[in-house]
């Protein structure tokens, strides 16, 4: 969540209560609210093709938000920075 949070180019949605963050990428924050939706359905369907990861979606407050869930007790700070820089160069 910090990682996000303090990352200009994308949005918390929420304070995560378990394992599973709810966010998206803004871009330069120039796009309206159906651009953004569009935005980050596509930016899934490009990280998930690039094969650096896996990560769904979901709209929450009416908004299309990517969905991350964290299960590997190995997963580090590293792989989180390299999944948003993946997500953002999609």
């Amino acid at each position: 969540h910090r990682l996000v949070a303090t990352d200009s180019r994308y949005e918390a949605m929420h304070e995560p209560e378990s394992n599973i963050l709810c966010f998206r990428h803004v871009g330069n924050g120039t796009m309206d609210a159906q651009a953004l939706d569009a935005h980050n359905l596509a930016l899934r369907e490009r990280y998930n093709r690039s094969g650096h990861g896996w990560i769904t979606t979901t709209v929450l407050d009416g908004r299309r938000v990517l969905r991350v869930t964290l299960m590997n007790w190995r997963t580090t700070g590293a792989d989180c920075e390299a999944m948003l820089e993946g997500i953002a160069s999609a």
